[in-house]
């Protein structure tokens, strides 16, 4: 084919490069495609105008161009702004809200493009042709989109917040508390902190327990009991209160009761370990079964004048109940508290392991009422146990 450069024809029955062109503009839908002459008057409106601005043609040819703008936009002077743009550079980027024919809004992506003609003097504007696009749709979901995103912020800048005034409750209680008091993580046993009481009761310093971990500090000296709180924490059952051992820096040993508790901080499933130090009363406790060993090795001098003596040492009006409230084993861990045995014989003599005894004895003082091992033995002989 050959282009005839005369009248744009291509030979052969094609059609002209300004034909093709105005079919391509006809048959734009989804964009709005008009010109306008050199004073902003519509001179050409394809279908896409149509379908966007509801305007048909003749409605719109000879109309101005700046009827698509919002009246307050045609009042700050935007299209005489936007046409200047255009003459001065060439094009003008024109993203704002726009008037349709029936009065809705929508926000369009456009640009108006000054067309030049080369004449005598150089190129010479012509007129302008506008090119816009409906965004509203998208321009809704990117509003959507950044509401959501400042809410969620919002929400976690709140709860990050709350986090932080809980967590800083929970630190000024856990380092101001009078008992003993460790946190310890779940997944490797290794201490986080450890506050002021525990240091003064063991005699460690803080860095020499703080990112360490439970058998580098050997804190437990009874290994059953150690694994068996270990193994419910691990598998998210609660522990309950027990009589343990822990180990001092010097090597001595605390009688403590211990508390156990799941916690989380700072997303991190951690253990509380909470100590009362019970060790002046089970010394107490050991002093006086020393002196009821001695007195029970002639159960003749075992008389009621020595049981009222020892009834004094209970807590007055506790409400003891039988025997039948203890299971078997715990009645013969009674029976052999009431014969002046220790933990340690107990634990020989029953097979069983030191912690376990420790823990049916905690079991018996609960179920029977009494508060030292002192009042288990006057109740046990009470009731001709031993």
């Amino acid at each position: 084919m050959s282009r005839d450069v005369d009248n744009g024809q291509v030979q052969g029955g094609g059609v002209s490069d300004s034909e093709r062109y105005r079919l391509v503009v006809e048959n734009l839908k989804d964009y709005a495609v008009f010109t306008m002459d050199q004073t902003g008057r519509i001179d050409s409106w394809n279908i896409g105008a149509e379908h966007l601005l509801g305007y048909r043609e003749e409605e719109a040819l000879g109309e101005s161009g700046a009827m698509i703008f919002t009246p307050e936009d045609r009042a700050l002077g935007v299209p005489e702004r936007e046409i200047a743009t255009a003459r001065e550079m060439g094009r003008a980027e024109d993203n704002r809200w726009h008037l349709r024919r029936d009065g809705s809004r929508f926000f369009a992506n456009g640009v108006l493009i000054a067309l030049s003609r080369e004449g005598p003097d150089g190129k010479a504007i012509v007129g302008f042709a506008k090119i816009m696009h409906d965004e509203t749709r998208r321009l809704e979901q990117d509003e959507a989109l950044r509401r959501a995103k400042n809410e969620l912020e919002q929400r976690v800048a709140e709860r990050t917040e709350a986090l932080r005034r809980s967590e800083a409750r929970f630190s000024k209680a856990f380092h101001a508390s009078p008992a003993p008091t460790v946190i310890i993580r779940l997944a490797d046993e290794r201490f986080l902190d450890v506050n002021a009481s525990f240091l003064s009761a063991t005699g460690y310093e803080r860095d020499e327990v703080v990112g360490r971990t439970l058998a580098e500090v050997g804190l437990y000296d009874d290994a059953p009991g150690r694994d068996y709180a270990a193994d419910l924490l691990h598998r998210g059952s609660p522990v309950p209160l027990h009589e343990t051992e822990v180990r001092t820096k010097a090597g001595g040993r605390l009688s403590v009761m211990a508390a156990n508790e799941l916690i989380e901080l700072e997303g991190e499933m951690c253990r509380l370990d909470i100590f009362i130090d019970i060790s002046a009363r089970k010394r107490s406790e050991e002093e006086l079964m020393e002196a009821i060993q001695e007195v029970m090795s002639d159960t003749a001098w075992f008389s009621r004048q020595v049981m009222e003596k020892l009834a004094q040492l209970r807590s007055g009006s506790v409400a003891l109940s039988g025997t039948e409230a203890l299971t078997p084993r715990e009645q013969q861990v009674l029976g052999r508290i009431a014969k002046g045995l220790s933990n340690s014989a107990i634990s020989q003599e029953l097979g069983l392991a030191p912690q376990t005894v420790r823990n049916y004895v905690a079991s018996i003082y609960q179920k029977l009422g009494v508060r030292s091992r002192a009042e288990a033995v006057v109740w046990a002989r009470e009731r001709g146990l031993g």
